[in-house]
Formats: structure tokens, sequence, C-alpha cells
């Protein structure tokens, strides 16, 4: 059996929000990452077609705080290992554990 093909995804100043790969809803956080993962190409067979639709929530793992992974499922049409495929992330706000619940008052 071969290794998973994933994204690894670190933050460095601030934390996701722990319902992540927990909350499969359409409007959810985890529903929110999958969908901020957007190819600058738009091939028939690329990521935008064939993969980004075809991620469902069970992809992404909370590993702790600052990390998460999403697996990428492999297709026949689409080798990963072959091809470059440039993906940008859009984090909505409400993913990012500060900025999805600021502090209740001023600072003491």
């Amino acid at each position: 059996m071969g290794l998973e093909p994933m994204l690894r995804i670190t933050l460095e100043s601030d934390t996701w929000v722990r319902t992540l790969g927990r909350d499969a809803r359409d409007e959810g956080p985890t529903r929110q990452l999958l969908n901020g993962l957007v190819s600058a190409q738009s091939e028939a067979n690329g990521w935008n077609r064939i993969i980004r639709p075809a991620l469902a929530a069970s992809a992404v793992r909370y590993i702790d705080a600052g990390e998460v992974q999403i697996i990428i499922p492999a297709y026949a049409r689409l080798p990963l290992s072959s091809s470059c495929h440039h993906v940008d992330i859009y984090l909505c706000p409400r993913l990012i554990g500060y900025l999805a619940s600021p502090p209740m008052g001023p600072p003491p």
C-alpha cells in the first residue's frame, strides 16, 4: 500500500478551529476550507474539475491547533505525481481560531 497524497497546512501565529474535519455541514468550516483550495489552471481533467468536487469532509484531518492535513484522492485521469498543479489556498476568517472567536472583552 502506497502513501496517501496529502496537503499539510500549518499555521504559525494562530490556530485552526477545532471542528475542522469533524463538521461536515455544507456551510461549516471543513467545507469552507476545502472550497478554498482553488487551482490557477482550468484543465478538463484538472484540480478544479476532478479533485476539488470529490474532496469529502472526511479528507480533512485536524492534527493539532496549528496543523491540518487534507488527504487527496488519486484518480487515473489525474496522475498527481506526473504533473504540476498550482493550488491556491483561500482561508475564510472563520477557519482561524482567534478570528473565529475573538476575545470577549478588552485586554486586561
